[in-house]
Formats: structure tokens, C-alpha cells, sequence
């Protein structure tokens, strides 16, 4: 999921795995086939002792998985495979989203704090990326079994992640298991080192990098897009084409009285 801690999850995997970025070409006859393009921001790293790892923002990345699938025909019953997918407040990752679209005109901090909350509230109101901050997670969580996605949200209350094992046999996660990361869960990223330990013993989340260190001269204007409200109407429009939005800034929400309280 985009603005999900993606790249940290991604190096976290590849670095501990000691893996190299690979070639996607090999794949591509089969994806061809299906008609699989190399979706945006999808990349493939091969690593030792036989293992891959595959990466994408695309919530169609099963598409992506059955075409890798028939790529190697000769699999054998002991390969393992995992999944991994994110959730983070929607109400952080959308102006993340926003300011990561726009990084090349507002990261030298030159525009008034008046301009970019402007051009914010004219981003909330695209029918694009804003509501389709949870899409992929929601997608993935779905083709797992998962269909309540409350629920799928409440088993990360207690320590930020969760596994599901139980894809649609007939679907292209048949065998996987899917590890949900809460990327907020907390300051310490304890719950992401003992979630992705549990799924491959010996890796741990590398430290998250902030906007405001990606781009120092904007941490004035990129705190008051993350203080700006996002009011109920923009999520009542979100949830026309994507419900589980409403869904996930609930828990949110609610999780934030609770540490409160």
C-alpha cells in the first residue's frame, strides 16, 4: 500500500535477506499472457538459497503472483510463501501522498503555508489518490478471506500485526500466508521488528525515514497539511468508491481515545 512504509518494508526484507534488485523481463511473456503490466513501482529481488522477493503499490499484485507462478512451473511443496501488506492512519499517508506527488515543487519550504493548504484541500477533493489510500491492503486483506475489515483491524490492537492463512484456494495466494502491518503502531517500530521476525526469523524493521528529514525546508508547511483537517464530508465521499476508508480512520480514531484515556 502506497505511504505505508513500502521502501522501509522492502529494504527491511531485501537487506536481511541479503538480496539483489533483479530483472522483471523474465516475467513479462507470462504477464503478457494475461495481461499483467509491469505495474507501477513493482520490482522483483533475487536473493540466496533460491528466494524471491516481489514488491508493488498495485492492489491487482495477485495478477502480478500468478504470472511469476507460471514462470517457474517446478514448485515444490516445502516453498514458502508470504505476503506482507501495511495499514497507516489515512489521515497521515494521504497528505504524505500528497506532498510525495508534489515533492519537486514543495520540498524547498519557497511556497506560503496559505498555498500548499490550498492546493491540499483541491487534492482532497480528486476522486484518485486521496480514497484510495487503503485500497490495496483492503484488496489483499479481502483476498485472504478477510471480509470484515473491522475486525481484520481489531486483531492489530494488541500488538500491530496479525497473519491470516487462509486465501481462496483457487485464487493466486492459494498456499500463502499474509503478514498485516500496522506501520503506526508505535514510536519504537517494536511491533514491526517482532511481526516480520515471527514471519522470517532474523529480520527487523530498518528505521522509517520522516518527510521532514526527506525534505527539512517543508516541516513547517508538511505539519500543517498533516494538521489540517480532513473532514467528514471528504471521508463520506471516499467511502462512495472505497467504504473500507471510513472503516480504517474509525479505528483510528478510536484508538486515539483510547491511548487517551
Amino acid at each position: 500500500q502506497p505511504k505505508c512504509g513500502t521502501g522501509s518494508i522492502e529494504k527491511s526484507v531485501t537487506w536481511g535477506l541479503n538480496c539483489e534488485l533483479a530483472d522483471m523481463a523474465p516475467y513479462q511473456q507470462e504477464m503478457d499472457k494475461i495481461q499483467v503490466p509491469l505495474y507501477y513501482k513493482t520490482r522483483t529481488f533475487e536473493c540466496p538459497d533460491n528466494r524471491r522477493v516481489f514488491r508493488s503499490h498495485s492492489k491487482d499484485s495477485g495478477l502480478v503472483k500468478a504470472a511469476v507462478d507460471a514462470s517457474f512451473p517446478q514448485r515444490h511443496d516445502e516453498e514458502r510463501c508470504l505476503v506482507i501488506t501495511a495499514v497507516r492512519n489515512p489521515l497521515l499517508s494521504i497528505p504524505s501522498l500528497f506532498f510525495e506527488e508534489n515533492k519537486a515543487r514543495y520540498c524547498d519550504g519557497a511556497q506560503s503555508e496559505e498555498e500548499v493548504l490550498a492546493d491540499y484541500e483541491k487534492f482532497l477533493g480528486h476522486n484518485g489518490g486521496p480514497p484510495r489510500q487503503v485500497e490495496t491492503t483492503a484488496h489483499v486483506l479481502k483476498e485472504f478471506g478477510v471480509r470484515d475489515i473491522a475486525g481484520a483491524m481489531d486483531r492489530l490492537t494488541g500488538r500491530g500485526y496479525a497473519f491470516f492463512r487462509e486465501p481462496a484456494a483457487d485464487g493466486p495466494w492459494a498456499g500463502c500466508e499474509l503478514l498485516f502491518l500496522q506501520i503506526d503502531y508505535d514510536e519504537a517500530n517494536s511491533n514491526l521488528d517482532i511481526g516480520l521476525d515471527h514471519a522470517v526469523e532474523g529480520i527487523s524493521m530498518l528505521p522509517l525515514e520522516s518527510r521532514q528529514e526527506i525534505c527539512p525546508k517543508a516541516a513547517v508547511n508538511y505539519r500543517a497539511m498533516i494538521e489540517h483537517e480532513i473532514k467528514q464530508e471528504h471521508i463520506d465521499r471516499f467511502d462512495e468508491t472505497h467504504p473500507e476508508m471510513g472503516v480504517i480512520i474509525s479505528y483510528y480514531k478510536k484508538l486515539r481515545r483510547e491511548r487517551k484515556e
